[in-house]
C-alpha cells in the first residue's frame, strides 16, 4: 500500500505518539507505520541477513534489501560513510522508486544491525529522513530498555520511555522521541505536566531492593508531578513544579518516606533548565553517597552537603593521595602506633576556632591535657596551629581524610 500523501511529518510523530500511548511493540509500531504511510522498515544484522522487516516480502522490500547488500560488499564513498556512523541515501531508482535511508544503530555500541526505510515516491519532502530519525530512536529505546523493569509506575511505553530519558539521559529531551511527543500527548491540559522548577532524588535500601516498588508508589502518591525509574538498585526520582518554597516540604515528605524503612535518599538542589538535569542526577547521587554512610542521616541534600560533594568531587578525580597533607598522615599514623588521639584534638580544636576551653570540654578533658596536646601535635607536625593559613589547610585537609576514610573506593 502506497498511500505516502496521507502523512505528513506532523502526522507521523501522532501516528507514533498513539502506537507508543497504547504500548505496542517495536515490529507493531513498524507495521502501523507501513499500513498508513506505505514506509518500507528493514532491519538486517551487518551481515545482511534479515532481523525484522516490514512487510515481510514484497517488491519494494526486496528492492531496498538487494540495495543494502549490494552497499555492503562494494567499497564507495557511500560504504565508507555508512560505516562511519553516516545516514547513506538512496536516490530514487536505487532502492526502489522512491528515496530509501540506512544508518547502523545502535551508535557506539555492539552489536549493530543496520536500519533502513523505503519512502513511497508520492511522499512529502522531509518524510523519509524524519521516519529513519523516529525508527532509530524507536529501534534504540527498544533495544536498551529492560524486558521487566520492577514497579507498577509505567503504565505504557510512553510513559517509560520519558522517565527513561528524563532520569538517565544527559542530552537536549527535545531531540528524543519521547521528549518531541510528549508535549503533543498532554498539551499541558492532562497528565504529568513538566512545568519548571525541579528537583532530583536518588533513594536506596543498603544491602535490599525489595522496599523499594513500595517507596515508588509512596512516591506518586506523596508528589504527583514526578518521574520514578528503578535502576540499578536504585529508586531514581524527578520532582517537576517546585517552587522555591516547596523545596524544603518535600525533602520534608521524603524524610518522612524514609523514617522507618530503612531507605536512605540524596537530593539534588532546585534547578530550572531540564537539560542540566544530568549534572543534578550526579549532585543527588553524590548526596546519596553520604546518607549511606554510617551514622549519617537518611536524607542528605546538596544545599547541606555542598562542601562534603565538593570535597568528594575532588577526591574521585585525584584521589586522597594528592589532597591529604603529609601532616595529617603524619597524625594519623602516629595515633594507630601508639593509641593516642592527637587527630581527634587538633579536629575539635580547629572546629571551635582554636578556642581551648571549648575544645577541651567536648573532648571531656581538662585545659592542662589539650595544652599538652596540641603541644605535641605541633612538634610532631612542625607547623603553628595559630596561624589562620595553616589552621584552615589543616582543617580542610582533616575533613578530606575523614571523608575519603569513609567513601567506597578510596584509599584506606
Amino acid at each position: 500500500m502506497d498511500n505516502g500523501r496521507n502523512l505528513d511529518i506532523s502526522g507521523l510523530d501522532e501516528l507514533l505518539l498513539g502506537a507508543l500511548t497504547d504500548g505496542l511493540e517495536l515490529h507493531e509500531i513498524l507495521e502501523s507505520l507501513y499500513s498508513l504511510s506505505g514506509i518500507v522498515t528493514a532491519i538486517l544484522d551487518t551481515g545482511g541477513l534479515d532481523t525484522v522487516c516490514v512487510p515481510e516480502r514484497g517488491q519494494r522490500q526486496d528492492e531496498l534489501k538487494h540495495a543494502l547488500r549490494t552497499m555492503l560488499t562494494s567499497r564507495d564513498k557511500r560504504s565508507e560513510g555508512f560505516f562511519r556512523g553516516r545516514v547513506a541515501e538512496f536516490a530514487p531508482g536505487e532502492a526502489g522508486k522512491g528515496p530509501a535511508f540506512c544508518r547502523l544503530v545502535p551508535a557506539g555500541r555492539e552489536p549493530r544491525h543496520i536500519l533502513a526505510i523505503s519512502v513511497p515516491e508520492d511522499a512529502p519532502d522531509g518524510m523519509g529522513k524524519r521516519a529513519l530519525e523516529r525508527a532509530v530512536q524507536l529501534y534504540e529505546y527498544f533495544d536498551s530498555v529492560p524486558s521487566w523493569e520492577p514497579g507498577g509506575y509505567k503504565a505504557s511505553y510512553l510513559e517509560s520511555g520519558v522517565a527513561r530519558e528524563l532520569l538517565l539521559g544527559d542530552g537536549d529531551l527535545s531531540r528524543s522521541v519521547f521528549g518531541n511527543l510528549y508535549d503533543l500527548r498532554l498539551d499541558g491540559e492532562a497528565g504529568t505536566s513538566l512545568g519548571g522548577g525541579y528537583v532530583f532524588a536518588a533513594i536506596e535500601c543498603p544491602g535490599d531492593t525489595s522496599a523499594l516498588p513500595e517507596a515508588e508508589q509512596s512516591l506518586s502518591r506523596m508528589w504527583p508531578r514526578s518521574f520514578h525509574l528503578i535502576s540499578d538498585g536504585r529508586l531514581l526520582a524527578l520532582f517537576c513544579s517546585v517552587r522555591e518554597g516547596e523545596w524544603g516540604p518535600l525533602t520534608d515528605k521524603l524524610r518522612f518516606l524514609t523514617e522507618g524503612r530503612e531507605l536512605c535518599c540524596g537530593v539534588s538542589e532546585l534547578f530550572s533548565d531540564l537539560n542540566e538535569r544530568g549534572g543534578f542526577r550526579r549532585q543527588a547521587l553524590g548526596a546519596l553517597s553520604l546518607a549511606l554512610l554510617p551514622d549519617s542521616a537518611g536524607v542528605r541534600t546538596a544545599r547541606d552537603s555542598y562542601h562534603e560533594l565538593m570535597l568528594a568531587g575532588a577526591l574521585s578525580q585525584v584521589g586522597p593521595t594528592v589532597l591529604v597533607p603529609s601532616e595529617i598522615k603524619k597524625l594519623s599514623e602516629y595515633d594507630e602506633r601508639n593509641h593516642t588521639e592527637y587527630l581527634d584534638t587538633l579536629e575539635k580544636y580547629l572546629f571551635f576556632g582554636n578556642r581551648l576551653s571549648s575544645a577541651a570540654a567536648s573532648m571531656f578533658i581538662d585545659r592542662s591535657t589539650m595544652k599538652y596536646r596540641l603541644q605535641k601535635i605541633e612538634d610532631l607536625i612542625g607547623v603553628d596551629t595559630e596561624d589562620p593559613d595553616a589552621a584552615r589547610r589543616l582543617q580542610i585537609g582533616i575533613a578530606v581524610f575523614r571523608l575519603s576514610r569513609s567513601l567506597p573506593g578510596m584509599e584506606k
